[in-house]
């Protein structure tokens, strides 16, 4: 009993040394070297035993479909071209290290793509991690700013994993940083359907004798909008789609509800929920379900309600014809779902609804009824 007394205040004398330590060695981030395809060669010319690879995929993106009730246009609602720009850095600096979810150079700054701000971000309000592990062998960058949101890993993170296979196998990559972050369920689920297992994923701050990082950008267009990449939408899509059970039965018009979450709720919800299943719609919540589980309901759907939120990341899953009403916040108009309606070619209609606080949402049942039946759904 003494001994266990003893052993526990071991550990908490453990834990005050490494807080002092960390106080007395730890380093603010200087803040980032944001990169583009111009300017990469030039803004890490002086770092040693970095080699920079570029390249453009090529997509013009035409043909959309997108309605919306008078009064509420938006102009970045509007074609796109949807082409790629590809960084790809090889990096045998010892120098440099995975931290706080970003590539740090050897200055504290963080490497990032163009367009991203220092000021007011998580990254520049927490101080870079000391103790660095270090590992043997190639370790590959699959994290960003908001690693742990599905929409997020979907869309811009595990399609990282197409670069890195374009210069050198999966299978020869030995560990995959995604942060400093607890892991998931589909972040775990998704990466075995490509073959990589937890003992290759790395959730602490660490170098390697080889380290990669890419980077998948887009050019700003129309009102200054960085929209999303055809190429990283279609690896996700191919990965995924094989595994689920399309058979399976799941409603042909559904709502997807907010689930559990702080902000962007809809506060009438049930008002919401009421007028749609009155015209045939079943409310549905991706809360707890699995990612094949999530890409099936989108896959059979042939109509989808739904207030702007990640669990329409699922989107990318359904099929060429979709009706899609995406309900948004007056004040917030954001292209990410957009864009996919774009790329899987749906019928996609918005409507603004009024903003409250905490960005959640009223939503006008007389405008939702006007736009159900210019969709054909009521």
């Amino acid at each position: 009993m003494k001994l266990m007394v003893f052993k526990k205040y071991l550990i908490k004398i453990k834990r005050k040394i490494y807080r002092l330590i960390n106080f007395a060695l730890v380093k603010k981030p200087k803040g980032f070297i944001t990169i583009d395809l111009i300017s990469a060669k030039r803004k890490l010319k002086n770092f040693d035993n970095v080699t920079i690879n570029t390249y453009t995929e090529e997509y013009e993106q035409d043909n959309i479909f997108c309605k919306n009730l008078p009064g509420d246009s938006w102009s970045s609602m509007s074609p796109f071209n949807a082409s790629t720009f590809i960084i790809f850095l090889e990096i045998s600096n010892s120098s440099f290290r995975f931290s706080n979810n970003y590539l740090i150079a050897p200055d504290n700054n963080a490497i990032y793509q163009d367009g991203f701000p220092f000021k007011g971000t998580l990254f520049s309000k927490y101080s870079l991690s000391w103790r660095i592990k270090k590992f043997k062998g190639t370790i590959a960058f699959l994290s960003n700013s908001w690693v742990e949101n599905y929409y997020h890993w979907l869309a811009f993170t595990l399609p990282l994993l197409r670069i890195y296979n374009n210069f050198i196998p999966l299978d020869s990559i030995n560990y995959f940083y995604v942060g400093e972050v607890q892991l998931s369920n589909f972040q775990v689920e998704t990466l075995k359907m490509i073959g990589i297992g937890r003992e290759r994923i790395i959730t602490t701050a660490c170098k390697g004798d080889k380290l990669l990082t890419a980077f998948s950008l887009t050019k700003k267009q129309n009102t200054g909008i960085f929209y999303r990449s055809f190429h990283d939408y279609s690896f996700t899509r191919k990965v995924i789609l094989p595994y689920i059970q399309s058979q399976l039965y799941s409603p042909k018009k559904i709502y997807v509800a907010r689930g559990d979450v702080n902000k962007r709720k809809v506060i009438n919800e049930k008002e919401v929920i009421k007028y749609l299943s009155s015209i045939g719609f079943v409310s549905v919540s991706m809360d707890g379900k699995k990612v094949i589980e999530q890409a099936a309901i989108f896959f059979n759907a042939e109509a989808i309600v739904a207030p702007h939120g990640a669990a329409l990341a699922n989107l990318m899953f359904s099929r060429e014809g979709t009706i899609v009403i995406e309900l948004f916040s007056e004040q917030n108009c954001e292209i990410s779902h957009f864009s996919t309606a774009c790329f899987i070619k749906a019928n996609y209609y918005y409507m603004k609804c009024k903003q409250l606080q905490n960005s959640n949402i009223e939503v006008d049942l007389e405008k939702l009824n006007a736009i159900c039946q210019m969709a054909k759904v009521a």
